[in-house]
C-alpha cells in the first residue's frame, strides 16, 4: 500500500517509540479544512505527501498531554471524513470516536499525581468461578443453628485480591477472564485492549495484573 510505504519514510528522525499515533487525511472541500491543516501543522511531526496526484497530510503526535489534546482536537473535526487513516502500535486503527475516548482517559491520568490511582482497579477472585445464587445462599447459611440460643459462630471467607491494569477496560467493557483459556491472564488483558484500541495508551501495562494478597471477609 503506497500510503503505508510513505508512512515508513514519514519522519526517520523521530523515534517511533515516542509517537502516540499518526493520522493521515486528504485534502477536502470542507469549510473546516484550513483549520484542520493549521492544527496538524502544530503537531510533533507534519508532512505533506503527493500520491497519485492526490495530497495527503501526515501528522505525528507525541506521547504527552499536548499531543493527546491536539489529536483529539483534530479527530473531533475529521472523524467522519473519507480517506481518514489512523495508525498506532505499528497497525492501522478504526473507530475514531473510540480512540478519542482512550485519549481523553489518558489525559485524565496525566492530571493525577499518581496515574496508577486513575488507571488501576482492584479485583477480587477474578480467576474463580462464581457460585450460583442458590449455592451462594446455601453456603452463607452454614453454621447457623436456629435451635440454639447462643450466638452462632462467625462465618468468614477469604478473598484473593488482584490489581487490574486498566479501569476503562474493566468497567466500560465488562472484561471477563476465560478461566480455561490457554493464554495467561496478562495476555488475555492485552488482547482485549488491542481489540478496543486501549493499548495505544502509554500507561497501559498488562504486566501490572498482579496478586495483591488475601482479604478476610466476615459474612456474619
Amino acid at each position: 500500500m503506497e500510503i503505508s510505504q510513505s508512512l515508513i519514510k514519514f519522519s526517520p528522525d523521530l523515534d517511533s517509540r515516542e509517537l502516540l499515533l499518526v493520522i493521515v487525511f486528504t485534502k477536502t472541500n470542507s469549510v473546516s479544512y484550513p483549520l484542520v491543516v493549521n492544527i496538524a501543522k502544530g503537531a510533533l511531526g507534519y508532512k505533506e505527501v503527493i500520491i497519485n496526484s492526490k495530497l495527503y497530510h501526515m501528522v505525528a503526535f507525541n506521547k504527552n498531554c499536548e499531543g493527546a489534546q491536539r489529536a483529539i482536537l483534530l479527530l473531533n473535526r475529521i472523524a467522519q471524513w473519507k480517506g481518514l487513516e489512523i495508525y498506532a502500535q505499528n497497525r492501522p486503527l478504526r473507530y475514531a470516536h473510540e480512540i478519542i475516548g482512550v485519549l481523553q482517559c489518558y489525559i485524565k491520568a496525566l492530571a493525577c499525581t499518581d496515574y496508577k490511582a486513575h488507571c488501576i482497579s482492584i479485583m477480587e477472585d477474578p480467576m474463580q468461578e462464581k457460585p450460583r445464587a442458590s449455592e451462594g445462599g446455601l453456603w452463607v447459611s452454614l453454621g447457623v443453628d436456629l435451635n440454639k440460643s447462643k450466638a452462632s459462630k462467625p462465618i468468614i471467607k477469604t478473598v484473593e485480591q488482584y490489581s487490574f491494569p486498566c479501569s476503562k477496560l474493566l468497567h466500560n467493557h465488562l472484561f471477563k477472564f476465560q478461566i480455561s483459556h490457554p493464554s495467561s491472564p496478562a495476555n488475555q488483558i492485552q488482547a482485549s485492549a488491542v481489540q478496543r484500541n486501549i493499548d495505544l495508551c502509554p500507561f497501559f501495562d498488562p504486566s501490572s495484573f498482579k496478586r495483591l494478597g488475601t482479604r478476610i471477609v466476615n459474612l456474619k
